[in-house]
């Protein structure tokens, strides 16, 4: 991805700059990383502004916007989210899905679980219309969370076991370790140590890299408590 920023600000051309810029800021988000998908977000605004660039602009102040609230301004950073997701919104549904995912974060770290679900629902009625199956195992996944606040845990897991089906089937490695490490959890506080240890092990032993990354720790320290 640094290559790809590298190559773009070479051109000098400002949507393919800020084109590269968002996809930037996006894995740093998707890799929990608030702080550089801020960075990211924030100059893609800044390119995006100078060239009234209104698409990339959206993108970069969602982006900003959760990246603020995950830092702990929830109610600025929630509202910036919005904002962006409104001007999306205006042209596009391509990752609409995706932006709701992270509304419903950001309203599960304020404690308003029903209006998160109820962004997840949106998203995955999207998802579907528009055929945008990308996230959809993510947002079981984020939906499972929100549940789980709430005690609502068989239908936590039904969303896991959801997830990790489609998670398996479009081999999304990385969102699959995601559900794996939650529904691990679940099943440790169950006392089904062989079942969430063979799960957790299964998937944690196909990555030969990026073993530093949260969700690879994470996993090895449920499976260091659950041996």
């Amino acid at each position: 991805m640094d290559t790809a920023l590298v190559r773009a600000q070479k051109l000098s051309h400002g949507h393919t700059e800020t084109f590269a810029l968002c996809y930037q800021a996006t894995l740093h988000q998707y890799s929990g990383n608030a702080a550089l998908a801020a960075a990211s977000a924030k100059m893609a605004i800044d390119v995006a502004s100078e060239h009234s660039i209104r698409q990339w602009l959206a993108w970069g102040t969602i982006l900003s916007g959760w990246a603020l609230a995950i830092e702990g301004q929830i109610d600025e950073g929630l509202e910036r989210l919005q904002e962006g997701l409104d001007s999306w919104r205006v042209k596009e549904l391509f990752a609409v899905p995706y932006f709701l995912g992270l509304k419903a974060e950001v309203l599960g770290a304020a404690e308003r679980f029903d209006e998160g679900i109820a962004s997840l629902r949106m998203a995955l009625e999207i998802s579907g219309k528009g055929n945008q199956c990308f996230y959809v195992a993510e947002l079981h996944r984020l939906k499972s969370v929100l549940l789980q606040k709430q005690g609502h845990v068989d239908e936590a897991e039904d969303c896991l076991q959801r997830g990790l089906e489609l998670a398996r089937k479009q081999k999304a490695k990385s969102i699959e370790l995601r559900i794996a490490i939650i529904l691990g959890r679940l099943w440790k506080e169950q006392n089904k140590v062989a079942e969430a240890h063979k799960l957790l092990d299964g998937v944690s032993s196909w990555f030969t890299e990026g073993f530093d990354t949260a969700d690879i720790r994470k996993a090895k320290v449920i499976m260091e408590e659950l041996a």
